[in-house]
């Protein structure tokens, strides 16, 4: 009698790595679908001797949704709730510290230049250094202030001596990057912002890379952000139709250059002096000869994110996926609500992937009559730049 027993591929036991890889399959899709799974609960659920190989996997999991989803990120916690493993969880986030997302090399740049109390979504919320802290000069330019500081960068108001003028510089933290390719990224990226010349977008003049030092030039634009502006000057419509459709135009411009903005909201739109819009920090931006690698990357604002954001399909994003965003900012000039509203950010997934919006008149009595239903369409098809610019003559009843 033979003793060795045949499997079918059906029947063959699953290995460590099968039954690991099932169960952060599972808790990965719980969070795309804007769910918030307890690790806990998973954990309960594996063999014994899989768990501390599951752990680390499933904290990664958890961090990089967070982080996608603008969250702050405090790695306290886990070593807390997990004592008896401390060893996995230390190694998990400092593979985590190496491998984590590239900063936004324009984030946050010039909508703090004149607007440095306004108000700043969670992840950007960094106490600056003391203002006598900044250097007086940068290679060429001539420090004026200091206009704002992040996680990952400070930026500086500072004078161009060679051609007298008035830029913004971002210097980011080097000891923040950890490693050199990760910096590299960060240089690569704004150059490829460079790209894009557009009198509605923020320029990059110059990237410069020195021993010890790399700084990004930029467009300096001395003016509030348009949540600034919105929030001290009430628009009429007609008002808020002009910024819209030249905000489109120049979103427009930049999906025929191939880019995705990836996240656009009020607080990355700026206006100058004579109250023009500029289209501001394209860091996020994703080109579409690259975004085929870049498949289940959740990056953006989470209330401006459109369905396919939500979804982590960013292998499929185009220029609708914009248009949905400028949706969001066209009904919350309209109404000064946004259109999806909700305490925790699973609700807000939810709301976004299966919600219609209240009609902008339901909530205010004089708006006109404007279809944000068209920008706001979750099967994306009607979405169109020419929808977007469609309320152009829209006036009240």
């Amino acid at each position: 009698m033979n003793d060795t027993q045949s499997w079918s591929h059906e029947d063959r036991p699953m290995s460590r790595r099968d039954r690991v890889d099932r169960l952060c399959d599972e808790f990965d899709r719980q969070w795309r679908s804007g769910e918030q799974p307890r690790i806990e609960d998973y954990l309960a659920q594996a063999e014994p001797d899989d768990r501390e190989c599951l752990l680390g996997e499933l904290i990664r999991t958890e961090l990089a949704a967070r982080r996608s989803a603008g969250e702050r990120i405090d790695t306290h916690p886990y070593r807390q709730r997990f004592p008896e493993v401390s060893s996995r969880v230390e190694a998990t986030i400092a593979w985590l510290d190496q491998h984590r997302p590239l900063p936004d090399p324009l984030s946050s740049t010039v909508d703090r230049q004149a607007d440095v109390d306004s108000r700043r979504s969670t992840a950007q919320d960094e106490q600056p250094p003391a203002e006598d802290a900044f250097p007086k000069e940068i290679g060429r330019y001539e420090i004026l202030e200091r206009l704002g500081s992040g996680g990952f960068a400070t930026v500086y108001k500072a004078r161009d001596r060679t051609l007298d003028r008035l830029v913004a510089l971002k210097v980011p933290r080097l000891e923040e990057f950890g490693i050199e390719a990760a910096l590299q990224a960060f240089v690569d990226e704004a150059r490829k912002a460079a790209q894009l010349d557009h009198p509605g977008i923020v320029r990059v003049h110059d990237v410069q890379t020195q021993p010890d030092l790399v700084y990004i030039v930029m467009q300096y634009i001395a003016g509030p952000t348009l949540t600034s502006y919105a929030d001290s000057n009430p628009l009429p419509p007609q008002r808020i139709a002009e910024l819209m459709v030249a905000v489109a135009e120049a979103v427009g411009y930049a999906h025929q250059q191939g880019f995705v903005h990836r996240d656009l909201k009020p607080d990355n739109i700026l206006l100058d002096s004579a109250g023009n819009p500029y289209v501001a920090d394209f860091g996020l931006a994703l080109h579409e000869s690259v975004q085929r690698k870049r498949a289940g990357e959740l990056a953006g604002t989470l209330p401006y994110m459109s369905p396919e954001q939500v979804r982590r399909e960013s292998h499929l994003l185009d220029g609708r996926s914009d248009i949905w965003s400028l949706g969001v900012i066209l009904y919350e000039l309209l109404t000064r609500r946004r259109p999806f509203e909700a305490q925790e950010s699973r609700e807000l997934f939810d709301a976004i992937l299966r919600q219609d919006p209240r009609p902008p008149r339901s909530r205010v009595k004089c708006c006109p009559t404007i279809s944000c239903s068209k920008l706001l369409d979750t099967s994306s098809g009607p979405r169109t730049l020419t929808s977007c610019c469609g309320f152009w003559t829209a006036k009240c009843d």
